[in-house]
């Protein structure tokens, strides 16, 4: 969640107006457990926070490619 929210803040995500998702972004709350984790959960909503939850699993997983470190490709000698 920390991460999906830096990315917003910093510019790294950019998207067109959708109604799709900023009622699953409005429906959508985040819930802190007593180790300081993050989640999200649709409590007391009967909207669908589908759209929102997967942009998040979406930026995740980019900022860990991001990460990665550069492989270098292997040659393979006929």
């Amino acid at each position: 969640m920390e991460g999906f929210r830096k990315a917003v803040f910093d510019g790294e995500v950019r998207t067109v107006p959708s109604l799709l998702m900023r009622s699953a972004a409005a429906d959508a709350l985040v819930v802190v457990d007593d180790a300081m984790n993050s989640k999200l959960t649709k409590a007391r909503s009967l909207g669908r926070i589908d759209a929102i939850s997967a942009s998040i699993l979406a930026v995740a997983h980019g900022q860990r490619m991001k990460a990665a470190p550069k492989r270098r490709a292997k040659v393979a000698w006929l």
